[in-house]
């Protein structure tokens, strides 16, 4: 359906429900699939492969310390020597979590202060764009996690995602590499503890599905951007998010 066949995929700490429909999805196709996740996030990886069990689909799980530039460029040397060339990559950004109970339960979410890591998602690009340009072809979508208007730090990954797929999308068009991006809104599993009463209303009043989105729903767009159906889209950033920031 995509032409996936052949391809070398690589997919990077990527939400479980959707890692588990894009690997299916890739596979299926006769793409070969790696999944790559810090080597922190027990059982994630774990979880996802246990999924993709018995169906004959050629999906490989590594599980690395990813904390740095270097460490990041170990794991990609590691896949690069049982393929060739990396062809696509779905670059998945978490959004960044606010632990609550140490900042104090009764302030208001939104002025609960919270980290933003986004070395993974640049050390991701800055190692495997290079590929991709000796290579002379590539795909990139970057993904990122929700994004709830009153919440600075969900806000924080949209944009970033955005303005950088923007930037690098213009600029490595002229190199017959496609960077696009997906910016997701709210995803059914995910743990919106944080974000409540605000998500309650969003879901009852201001989202037309009046639901959140199964992994399913999200990972079409993520294909259709990963394959050569997308020819003339460059930096551009998709919003599939029920309507959310309509």
């Amino acid at each position: 359906m995509f032409g996936f066949q052949g391809k070398n995929v690589l997919i990077v700490n990527c939400l479980p429900g959707i890692a588990r429909a894009l690997g299916r999805a890739f596979a299926e196709e006769k793409a070969k699939v790696f999944m790559l996740y810090p080597g922190q996030d027990e059982c994630c990886g774990k979880e996802i492969l246990a999924a993709q069990e018995g169906k004959g689909l050629e999906i490989s799980l590594l599980e690395r310390p990813l904390s740095s530039l270097a460490l990041f460029q170990e794991a990609i040397s590691e896949i690069k020597g049982d393929c060739k060339n990396i062809d696509i990559l779905i670059n998945y950004v978490p959004t960044p979590k606010v632990n609550i109970k140490t900042a104090g339960e009764k302030k208001p979410v939104a002025e609960l202060p919270f980290e933003t890591d986004f070395s993974l998602f640049h050390n991701c690009l800055k190692i495997v764009a290079p590929l991709m340009l000796k290579q002379g072809r590539g795909r990139i979508v970057n993904v990122a996690g929700i994004a709830i208007r009153e919440y600075v730090h969900y806000m924080a990954v949209r944009n970033e995602v955005a303005a950088v797929t923007k930037t690098l999308g213009r600029e490595l068009a002229r190199k017959n590499i496609y960077l696009n991006a997906v910016i997701l809104g709210l995803l059914e599993g995910e743990d919106y503890s944080q974000a409540m009463p605000r998500y309650l209303e969003i879901l009852s009043l201001s989202l037309p599905a009046q639901r959140p989105a199964k992994p399913e729903e999200v990972t079409g767009p993520i294909l259709f951007l990963a394959s050569d159906k997308a020819s003339y889209l460059f930096g551009e950033s998709l919003k599939v998010d029920g309507g959310l920031s309509a």
